[in-house]
């Protein structure tokens, strides 16, 4: 076993330091005093319809006020903390009470409110917890809360992960593309079996101030603090992460079986999550179908079904449609309803995987036959209805959609693709998505890249334009002739288009470096644009100035950063404008219930960025 994990995962760096397995063990430690009952205290019980074979088995906190505790069953060992105060529940003000409940070998904590529930076996219960019109809640003796599940992220599981509390995408990514028998990875899972029989727990638990309402049945868990457990079917064998400032919500019928849900995560509206891992602000609801998944930060997954899948950040999956065997950690895009994209799409056994690449649209009712990589394609868009035969696209920015017209002396199951087409048509849902995800970023544990214009999908524009370029003089192109193509066709009067759109992002991006690197140095230094610099992005966007030959004269860069900032504000508008031209025609009252281009609120943003921009420059101008 490696004696050093954090070679193999980011989140946690030894056992010693796992926040989890110091939650467990705190949770195991009786912080109070105890005492046993008096005689008085006994006889009042008994009075209030509370019964136990042996009342020296039972201990109780200074404090303890025997009138709060009616027709409670009491069997073997237990200890209860002082029932005193209140808290509150919905929109009502619950004294501290037990009442009809049977409690077999518990740790009940102070402040709590616990009645009308089956049974409550093996479990450690903070203060202020909610326990109300539940089932049984019970605890098997060495059992580890489901950590070590093993996670098929391919059906027939020739690539799979395990499990652990504090386990990040990232972690599951890297994990996942391990070599089965590579020495790291046999150590990394070692390290989990380690950490599964460290957690293994004589009790489960229910941390500070959760609540559990209306729930038939809770077995080997773990529930963090705050959560909300609200009329949920089941939860067993899993791990809630949670605290007072990101609670997770278990509820309306919904399932969690033998997996992990962290902080600020929802499964809601009768939503089963089986054998998966939720990552924080992540969401299952109306009727969503997660298996044997990862969900990365932020993704919301809403009736369809994801099954042997890596999904990661910022995917949004909100209608009927199904993932199969999908990895995808870059995430950042979006399914249409209908979508099919599944492994076990023919006869074939279910040994194929789906590579989408970061910010893949997938739209209305596109069938996805594997397998199929698109990790150099990054933000390319899949037009509805279509089918993508199994291929290797390496042009991003694409749109592939059926051929305008379809060409004599080529297979009719050829998509037509045009590279660069959301940069030279679309910008308007880029400039969205960049804000969407700053706006709607509700993780706080982990982070990722917001943008979409940087370093990685600047090289890959790089390496488009190179092959575009090198090849001219046909009507239509294939992955024959222009690798990485796919199994689409390219045309001619797309061909040079897009080398322009290509062009015109890497000099923009080169720009911004050296608008934003001077900004920050608030003037223009003496060989700035020639000296090398440690920052490696800055590194990367002088050079790129060099080899586009854009200039060596810092006034005129600063001119050209404006006035392409000026180009791309023109296109968003451009690009949402066409939206108001198709539903004005189509539509009879479209103007009456929709804002026009001009007055949309992220175009207005953009256009105070540009204003605040040129007042800088301006700045900069004056002592260039």
């Amino acid at each position: 076993m490696s004696s050093n994990p954090k070679a193999t995962f980011s989140s946690v760096h030894n056992l010693e330091d796992a926040p989890f397995l110091k939650a467990l063990e705190s949770a195991g430690k009786l912080d109070i005093t105890v005492r046993s009952l008096s005689p008085g205290g006994i006889t009042r019980l008994e009075a209030q319809g509370c019964r136990c074979d042996d009342w020296s088995l039972i201990k109780v906190a200074e404090g303890f006020d025997p009138a709060r505790v009616h027709k409670v069953c009491f069997r073997g060992e237990n200890i209860l903390g002082r029932l005193q105060g209140e808290i509150t529940i919905g929109n009502t003000i619950e004294p501290s009470s037990l009442e009809r409940i049977t409690i077999e070998n518990c740790w009940i904590g102070d402040g709590a409110v616990i009645r009308d529930t089956g049974l409550l076996s093996n479990m450690h219960i903070g203060a202020g917890v909610a326990i109300i019109g539940c089932g049984r809640m019970t605890h098997t003796p060495n059992e580890c809360f489901g950590i070590g599940t093993v996670v098929d992220l391919v059906e027939t599981g020739e690539r799979f992960i395990r499990w652990f509390p504090e386990m990040t995408v990232e972690d599951a990514d890297r994990l996942a593309r391990m070599p089965q028998r590579q020495t790291e990875r046999v150590d990394a899972l070692q390290w989990i079996d380690q950490y599964a029989n460290r957690a293994a727990s004589a009790f489960g638990v229910i941390e500070d101030n959760a609540q559990i309402l209306e729930t038939p049945r809770l077995e080997n868990a773990f529930i963090g603090v705050s959560s909300r457990i609200l009329s949920a079917q089941r939860l067993s064998d899993c791990v809630i992460l949670s605290d007072s400032e990101r609670p997770v919500v278990v509820e309306d019928g919904s399932i969690v079986k033998r997996s992990l849900l962290q902080w600020n995560s929802c499964v809601t509206s009768q939503s089963l999550v089986e054998m998966s891992l939720l990552c924080e602000a992540s969401v299952a609801e109306r009727h969503a179908k997660i298996s044997q998944s990862v969900i990365g930060l932020n993704t919301s997954i809403g009736e369809g079904e994801v099954t042997s899948s890596l999904l990661g950040p910022f995917v949004g999956m909100h209608h009927q449609s199904l993932l199969i065997s999908v990895f995808w950690p870059e995430g950042k895009g979006n399914v249409g309803s209908g979508c099919q994209c599944g492994s076990n799409h023919t006869s074939r056994e279910p040994d194929q995987e789906f590579w989408p690449g970061e910010g893949m649209f997938l739209g209305l009712g596109v069938n996805v036959k594997f397998p199929g990589c698109f990790t150099q394609a990054p933000y390319t868009i899949i037009a509805t209805g279509i089918t993508l035969p199994p291929q290797r696209v390496e042009f991003p920015f694409s749109l592939i959609l059926q051929p305008v017209e379809q060409p004599k002396d080529f297979s009719e199951d050829l998509n037509e693709i045009i590279p660069a087409w959301v940069l030279s048509d679309n910008l308007f849902v880029l400039a969205r998505n960049e804000r969407k995800f700053i706006a709607r970023d509700r993780a706080k544990s982990g982070k990722f890249e917001h943008r979409v214009i940087r370093r990685e999908t600047v090289e890959l524009m790089k390496t488009a334009r190179k092959r575009l370029q090198e090849t001219s003089d046909r009507d239509y192109y294939t992955e024959n002739e222009i690798p990485g193509l796919g199994r689409n066709l390219l045309a001619e009067y797309s061909r040079g288009p897009a080398v322009e759109a290509y062009t015109f992002h890497i000099s923009l991006y080169a720009l911004e470096g050296f608008f934003e690197r001077c900004e920050r140095l608030g003037e223009v230094p003496d060989g700035i644009l020639t000296s090398p610099s440690d920052d490696t992005e800055w590194e990367h966007q002088r050079l790129i100035l060099q080899e586009e030959e854009l200039g060596s004269n810092p006034r005129a860069l600063i001119e050209s950063y404006t006035d392409s900032l000026h180009q791309m504000a023109l296109r968003v508008e451009e690009s949402k404008s066409r939206d108001d031209t198709r539903g004005k025609r189509i539509i009879p009252d479209y103007t009456d219930h929709h804002v026009p281009a001009d007055s949309n609120p992220l175009v207005l943003q953009f256009r105070n960025e540009l204003t605040a921009i040129e007042t800088a420059a301006t700045r900069l101008l004056e002592k260039a």
